[in-house]
């Protein structure tokens, strides 16, 4: 996770962001909406399922949006092939407002 052209965090399955300060959210797909090219990841919106204290403590909402990469092209012959795609996002954190 980027902000400000700083790492600032990181992203894993779970799906699960995770803060510098050791806050983190997880959270549970809720929109899939087909990404604007085929070969890209569709773009997302999770609702926040768990949370800790921190940088992250009030988001309620995380939306992916400009995905590149992160799909398989062509058949697969082994279920382990293609696992783990590496892909790009941008992720949107929502709040609510107090």
């Amino acid at each position: 996770l980027y902000k400000d052209g700083a790492i600032v965090g990181n992203y894993s399955n779970g799906p699960t962001w995770r803060h510098n300060d050791g806050s983190s959210v997880t959270g549970k797909v809720v929109v899939t909406k087909d990404s604007p090219t085929s070969k890209d990841y569709p773009w997302q919106r999770f609702e926040v399922t768990s949370r800790g204290q921190g940088a992250l403590s009030d988001i309620t909402a995380v939306v992916q949006i400009d995905t590149q990469k992160g799909l398989l092209q062509g058949d697969c012959t082994d279920e382990t092939v293609g696992a783990g795609q590496p892909f790009r996002a941008t992720y949107v954190f929502l709040k609510t407002k107090k």
